[in-house]
């Protein structure tokens, strides 16, 4: 388990459409899932790991959201987050919206619930890990139904001193007022050298791994 919540989990956590691209406004909530993660080949064709997760946002000012997500079990581990994000300045014109956060992750082998045993025949350990993650992204508004972005984040285990850059675009199409479908594409961890990692994951040079992932969001208070 330390293995997955070691190097795998620093792709998989922050494996999400990104949330924090517009604030929901004062008072307001919006709500959401994620599909999809990084490509990888050790089952033949290219395919996205199959990562879920959900959240919920909470607008505390006119610019500024909380938000908490959770993180559904892959090889064992489940986990949660906490984030903050501010929206820093309006698009004007062709200049975009610039917003901004951090947000904090903890996971957890899910098999430690549970009465199972590992090889050596004890009980799972919890193995509660820590992740800290910063971003920023520009956004603009192309018409009264759709939003694009660009955005960069960096995924961090500071007692580690582990620091992963991931580069992101995406689009949200609202097929309906309080209803959006959007899909990113990420290059997770691109400093990093996948070249001798057990898993083949897709990235340029073998570094790091392309992500896609598709999003639902709900936008209740929307008007």
């Amino acid at each position: 388990m330390k293995n997955v919540l070691g190097a795998a989990l620093l792709l998989f956590a922050g494996c999400q459409t990104t949330r924090s691209i517009r604030p929901v406004g004062d008072g307001k909530v919006a709500l959401g899932a994620s599909l999809g993660g990084p490509m990888f080949t050790n089952l033949g064709p290219p395919i996205p790991a199959p990562l879920a997760s959900g959240y919920g946002r909470y607008g505390i000012s006119k610019r500024t959201d909380v938000d908490v997500g959770l993180h559904f079990p892959i090889t064992a581990a489940a986990g949660a987050d906490l984030g903050i994000a501010h929206l820093f300045l309006e698009q004007d014109g062709w200049a975009p919206a610039v917003m901004a956060g951090g947000r904090g992750y903890l996971f957890f082998d899910a098999l430690a619930l549970t009465s199972k045993k590992n090889p050596a025949g004890d009980r799972y350990n919890a193995d509660l890990t820590f992740f800290e993650e910063l971003s920023g992204n520009a956004s603009w508004r192309l018409g009264a139904r759709s939003l694009a972005w660009l955005g960069l984040s960096f995924f961090v285990q500071a007692e580690k001193a582990i620091i992963l850059p991931t580069l992101s675009a995406g689009f949200e199409w609202r097929l309906a007022r309080t209803f959006g479908i959007a899909i990113e594409l990420d290059q997770m961890a691109f400093t990093s050298n996948q070249k001798f990692s057990t898993i083949s994951w897709i990235g340029p040079s073998n570094h790091g791994a392309l992500a896609v992932q598709v999003g639902f969001n709900f936008y209740p208070g929307a008007e």
